[in-house]
């Protein structure tokens, strides 16, 4: 069928007419979801002596997020292929701009952690609700790029929840800065409301057959068995990612190597700078003629495989030049997967079932940062604890990331070997659908 309903309740019916917007506020909701997530890593030094914490305690804080995100994940998703999905974006980010204010008015580390469930909980919906406008505003052949375009505009979120959320950590505190991004999150949830209300659907979607893709229905096999590769592999990058860029990279770089705060958030900005560049490349690069996109998953497991060797690695502290580059290139490695995953669902499940297969492979990125998180916190503790030293401590919990990568690259090689030959659907653009 061809030519959508241009009031964009059919997938790829969007045009560009309203596309820009959508890719607009969605790449805004997503710029602030990783300011939020990032930015305990900034202040973590600010919590445990606030709140007199542990480095476990914090690991418990910092992972909160990720246990919070991955619990709403399915919900999320069904949510978003029965109602509008900006409406539910929009709902959730008003919903996490009051947890952030209650986040910095906390007076003890209780209250911080309700704070921060209740913030997780209202950016949840970001991906899952982006990815599916994506779908509705450009079809399947443009939403990889605008996925790629929102990524490298969050990750520019990351590097505001480095180097410059650092100064102003300094400079205002900690309590200021997460009431200002509050607010700012706010205004986000009430644009996506407002901009993105012609795209979506009333109830279940049926413009495309569930025969028509993999789905539970349907391809039950071939649907849980990529869902379970991709999860594994996801889970096991982004949360060993988390656990060195989310929270123990800047301590890291300024117990170990005697650095400043700053100084070391600006490494950390790197990785970020990695993502943004990564991202948009790789949906630039997907689905072009000649170009596999199973081939570029295995790229970017064997790049975040070799990223992990620069940061195992004690350099001088007077020359972090390499350390930097390997924070550049894990995180760049890792940007292909933000990308590659939502494209291989695109290609190969069912339209009814892509919010719900999109929230179970989400959960498992955030299970990955809730594990790895508080895990190398643990073995920096015990490290620390058994006499060994913090040092000693912190490398051995990054060469648990170490061997994380070398997992992603196994499993990565296994899908390309069991689904890299699969028919996938036909590829559609805007106003466009399968036949």
């Amino acid at each position: 069928m061809r030519g959508g309903a241009a009031s964009g309740t059919e997938e790829g019916s969007g045009g560009r007419n309203g596309g820009f917007g959508v890719l607009v506020v969605c790449s805004l909701c997503f710029f602030l979801a990783n300011v939020h997530r990032i930015s305990p890593g900034v202040f973590a030094a600010e919590l445990m002596r606030e709140f007199d914490a542990s480095a476990s305690v914090m690991g418990l804080l910092s992972s909160s997020y990720f246990y919070t995100y991955a619990i709403l994940q399915v919900p999320v998703g069904i949510l978003c292929d029965r109602f509008r999905p900006g409406l539910v974006m929009g709902i959730f980010m008003t919903i996490g701009a009051a947890g952030s204010v209650i986040f910095a008015m906390s007076g003890s580390l209780a209250m911080a952690i309700v704070g921060r469930v209740i913030l997780t909980a209202g950016i949840s919906a970001v991906f899952i609700g982006a990815m599916r406008l994506f779908g509705y505003a450009y079809g399947s052949s443009g939403a990889s790029f605008a996925t790629g375009i929102m990524v490298a505009v969050g990750n520019v979120g990351g590097m505001s929840a480095s180097g410059p959320l650092a100064y102003a950590v300094v400079n205002y505190g900690w309590r200021a800065s997460m009431i200002a991004i509050g607010v700012l999150t706010l205004a986000a949830g009430t644009a996506s409301m407002a901009v993105t209300k012609s795209y979506g659907r009333k109830s279940r979607p049926d413009c495309i057959q569930e025969e028509d893709g993999l789905s539970l229905k349907q391809g039950r096999k071939d649907y849980l068995g990529m869902l379970a590769v991709l999860s594994l592999a996801v889970l096991a990058q982004y949360g060993s990612q988390m656990g060195f860029q989310g929270l123990w990279g800047v301590p890291f770089m300024t117990d170990v190597y005697g650095i400043t705060k700053t100084a070391a958030g600006n490494i950390m900005m790197l990785a970020s700078l990695g993502a943004a560049i990564g991202a948009p490349l790789i949906g630039w690069l997907v689905g072009r003629k000649g170009v596999s996109a199973h081939m570029l998953a295995l790229v970017s497991a064997s790049i975040f495989f070799l990223s992990w060797f620069a940061i195992v690695k004690k350099w001088d502290a007077s020359d972090l030049t390499l350390l930097g580059i390997g924070s550049f290139f894990l995180a760049g490695g890792s940007s292909f997967t933000s990308v590659l995953n939502p494209y291989f669902c695109q290609r190969y499940v069912a339209s009814g079932s892509r919010g719900l297969f999109f929230g179970m492979l989400n959960t498992a990125p955030m299970i990955g940062g809730a594990l790895y998180q508080p895990l190398m916190g643990y073995m920096i503790d015990r490290y620390v604890s058994a006499g060994k030293g913090l040092e000693n401590g912190y490398f051995a919990a990054f060469r648990l990331g170490l061997a994380s990568a070398a997992a992603v690259l196994a499993l990565r090689i296994l899908y390309h070997a069991k689904y890299s030959k699969m028919k996938g659907l036909p590829a559609t653009g805007a106003g466009e659908m399968p036949q």
